[in-house]
């Protein structure tokens, strides 16, 4: 959101959860509260990152505003969604302190999403 490169080799050997959303999409919205909470309960043992796109820079930055506790990536060229093959908002993807893809779905597929998080993170 800073304009400052990501790296995500800082990333390596944590789990990971990455979600990702559009400003506009309502889903979003709604998933916000179930996003914040698994960041805040896995502080220190997960690393949350929210990856906004399919607008433009300035609504992504509002959206990830009011979204705490997560770190948020601009992807408006659709870089990083491409790479996972997410094809939808809202979508996630869980990946184990090795980097292996334990967990993915599409949109508002997150109901089993805390207890994944929890096999993972534990």
């Amino acid at each position: 959101m800073d304009g400052k490169h990501f790296d995500a080799a800082s990333l390596q050997g944590k789990p990971v959860l990455i979600w990702f959303w559009a400003p506009w999409c309502p889903t979003c919205r709604s998933q916000i509260p179930q996003v914040q909470r698994l960041a805040k309960q896995y502080d220190g043992q997960l690393t949350v990152i929210g990856v906004g796109s399919l607008d433009d820079a300035a609504a992504i930055k509002r959206f990830a505003a009011q979204v705490p506790f997560v770190t948020h990536l601009i992807d408006d060229r659709g870089t990083v969604w491409k790479h996972f093959g997410v094809v939808e908002q809202s979508s996630f993807v869980l990946l184990d302190g090795r980097g292996e893809l334990r967990f993915q779905t599409g949109y508002g597929g997150s109901e089993a999403l805390a207890d994944k998080v929890a096999a993972v993170a534990n």
